[in-house]
C-alpha cells in the first residue's frame, strides 16, 4: 500500500545513519510514496546511496543543498515535494515497524489534526524533582500533573512520554523534526522560518507552534523510532551551542509565542540560569560550564538587540 506522503530528510556527511534510516523505511508495511533527500555533504556517497535504493516503490529525489542548514534544507525539500502530507525525518533515527502507518492513519482519520509526531523511545520527558518541578510551575504560571508534550513560558518544551496508560494519541503543543507527520495544508509557507540559519536549535518547536494556532497536534505512542545519536553529543560546541540555543528561544518567545513583556524576560532569564547551574551536577556539565556561559553572554546583545526591534522595551 503506498502511503500518499513525501518523506523529507535534511543531511550532510552521513551516508552510514541515513542508510539505516532508508532501511527502517522501506520496512515499513506501508511504504511512502515520495522521498525526497536534501544534501549537504562534501562527498558523493550520499547521491550513490540514494540513486541505488533498494525501494522501487518510492519515488526518489536526491538534491544538493542550495543552503546548509536544516531549515534551509528542508525547506528545499518541501519545495521539491507533491503529495498531502510531509514527514520529517532526522537522518540518524531509525523507524520501528509501523511507525509510519500509525502516524499517517492518524491525520488520515482526523481533519483537525495538523500533525503527528513519533514517540522516541530514547529520549522522552522524565518526571521532574520536587525543586525542578516548583521552578517549571512557576515558569508556567501553574503545575500539571506532568510537563510532557507541553511547551511552557519562556518557550521551554517538553518531550512525550511512553508512561504505562496514557493515551496512544495524547495531545501535544509541540512536536520535535525527529520523526514528523504533517498535513501539507496545516504548513505555512515557508515552512521553517528563515530567522533559523545554518546549524540551529529549536525550529521544529517554532514550526509546529505556528501550526499549532490552527491545528492541534498529537504525539503517536504506536509510532516509535529510535534516536540513534551519542548522549550529550554537541555537534557544534558548547559555547557556540549555548549562543544558537539562546537567541533561538528568546525570538520563539517573543515573536511566536508573543510573550514580550517584563516578566516573560525574567522568566527567560531565570531559565537561562537554571539551565546553567544544573549543568553542575555532571562530570560533562562541569566541563562545558564555562564554555557555556561565554557562549550566553556573547548571545546577550542579539537577544536585546530582537527585543528592541520587536518593541519589547
Amino acid at each position: 500500500m503506498d502511503i500518499p506522503v513525501s518523506v523529507v530528510i535534511a543531511t550532510g556527511d552521513r551516508p552510514e545513519k541515513l542508510a539505516n534510516l532508508l532501511a527502517s523505511l522501506w520496512a515499513q508495511k506501508g511504504r511512502a510514496a515520495e522521498l525526497v533527500v536534501v544534501d549537504a555533504s562534501s562527498d558523493g556517497r550520499t547521491r550513490a546511496l540514494c540513486e541505488n535504493s533498494e525501494d522501487s516503490a518510492a519515488r526518489v529525489t536526491y538534491a544538493r543543498a542550495v543552503e546548509r542548514g536544516a531549515g534551509a534544507q528542508r525547506n528545499q525539500g518541501v519545495s521539491l515535494s507533491s503529495k498531502p502530507f510531509v514527514l520529517f525525518a532526522d537522518d540518524d533515527v531509525v523507524m520501528e515497524p509501523g511507525c509510519l502507518g500509525a502516524l499517517y492513519e492518524a491525520l488520515a482519520s482526523d481533519g483537525g489534526l495538523g500533525g503527528a509526531s513519533a514517540l522516541i523511545t530514547n529520549q522522552q520527558y522524565h518526571p521532574l524533582g520536587r525543586i525542578s518541578r516548583r521552578f517549571f510551575a512557576w515558569l508556567n504560571g501553574g503545575d500539571m500533573d506532568d510537563f510532557s508534550g507541553r511547551c511552557i513560558g519562556p518557550a521551554v518544551g517538553f518531550l512525550s512520554w511512553d508512561a504505562p496508560g496514557r493515551a496512544e494519541i495524547a495531545p501535544i503543543d509541540w512536536a520535535p523534526t525527529t520523526c514528523v507527520m504533517y498535513r501539507r495544508e496545516a504548513l505555512p509557507d515557508p515552512v521553517f522560518d528563515p530567522f533559523f540559519k545554518a546549524y540551529s536549535l529549536v525550529e521544529d518547536m517554532a514550526l509546529s507552534l505556528v501550526v499549532a494556532r490552527r491545528w492541534r497536534l498529537a504525539n503517536m505512542r504506536g509510532a516509535r523510532v529510535y534516536h540513534d545519536r551519542v548522549k550529550g553529543e554537541i555537534k557544534c560546541g558548547a559555547r557556540q551551542f549555548a549562543a544558537i540555543e539562546m537567541v533561538g528561544r528568546h525570538y520563539i518567545m517573543a515573536r511566536v509565542l508573543g510573550k514580550d513583556g517584563a516578566g516573560d524576560h525574567l522568566r527567560f532569564a531565570a531559565y537561562q540560569a537554571f539551565m546553567l547551574l544544573s549543568l553542575l551536577r555532571t562530570p560533562l556539565g562541569r566541563r562545558i560550564l564555562v564554555p557555556s556561559l561565554v557562549g550566553k553572554l556573547q548571545a546577550l546583545p542579539r537577544v536585546i538587540e530582537t527585543a528592541w526591534r520587536m518593541g519589547c522595551y
